[in-house]
Parts: structure tokens; C-alpha cells; sequence
């Protein structure tokens, strides 16, 4: 149930930043909310997996965020729009209001680094649950 809400979870924090990230607007305090919570559930996510002790995690992450960033590089330098527009939705979008805080362009450079944020992130919290120590 929690990888599939996981997988869901994008779509929505997505919607959540739709309007400002389709008009290239600046987001507000809200839409940074939505991107904080949407990283804290990845982090949490890396926390609960990497405290079952789940090796498989490391791997599941690297290839559902990896697939993320091929499919926008590959659509992006190949002006496929229908493989740019729904990957940048999908795995950039959800942290569309960090530009809150950032002054940068939703460009290639801001989705390839919401990729890697939320991946580096997600790897922090796996190792941060597998050296929790139990009570």
C-alpha cells in the first residue's frame, strides 16, 4: 500500500503546483509547503524502508529516479514534448514551489536538480533508518 501511494503521490503535489508551474510563475508559500511535505515524505519513505532493513530500496530509488531523469534528458535533447512535458510534470513538478526559494528558471537545470535532490534525499533517509537504533 505505501509503494503504491508513493508512486500515486507525485501526481497530486504535482496538481498541487500545476497552475504556477504551467504559466513559469513565481510559487507561493503554499505550493512550498506542498514541496517540502512531498520531500519529507520521501525522506520518511528512506527512513521506514531503511529501518525494515529493505536493500531493495536503494535499488527501486535509483531506478524510479533514474528513469526520471533519462526520460526528461532523452525527450528534452530530442524535443520530444511528449515524453518532456509529462516526465518534468511527473518527477519535477511535486517540487515546483523550492523555486519559492530559488531564483531559477523551470528549466532543464531546475528539473534535472529537483531529480537528484529528491534522490540524494530519499538515499539520506534509508541510511539515517538503517542506523536508528532499536529501543
Amino acid at each position: 500500500m505505501i509503494k503504491i501511494c508513493i508512486f500515486i503521490a507525485p501526481i497530486f503535489f504535482s496538481i498541487m503546483n500545476f497552475d504556477a508551474y504551467l504559466k513559469g510563475e513565481k510559487p507561493s508559500m503554499y505550493q512550498l509547503l506542498f514541496s517540502i511535505l512531498f520531500i519529507g515524505i520521501w525522506f520518511l519513505y528512506g527512513v521506514y524502508m531503511g529501518k525494515k532493513k529493505a536493500d531493495y530500496f536503494l535499488k527501486l530509488c535509483t531506478i524510479y529516479w533514474g528513469t526520471g531523469l533519462l526520460l526528461f534528458a532523452v525527450g528534452y535533447f530530442n524535443s520530444l514534448l511528449i515524453i518532456v512535458v509529462p516526465s518534468a510534470l511527473y518527477f519535477a513538478g511535486p517540487l515546483y514551489g523550492l523555486r519559492y526559494l530559488l531564483d531559477m528558471p523551470p528549466d532543464i537545470k531546475f528539473v534535472a536538480l529537483s531529480i537528484v535532490l529528491i534522490y540524494i534525499l530519499s538515499v539520506m533517509g534509508y541510511i539515517v533508518g538503517r542506523n536508528l537504533k532499536k529501543p
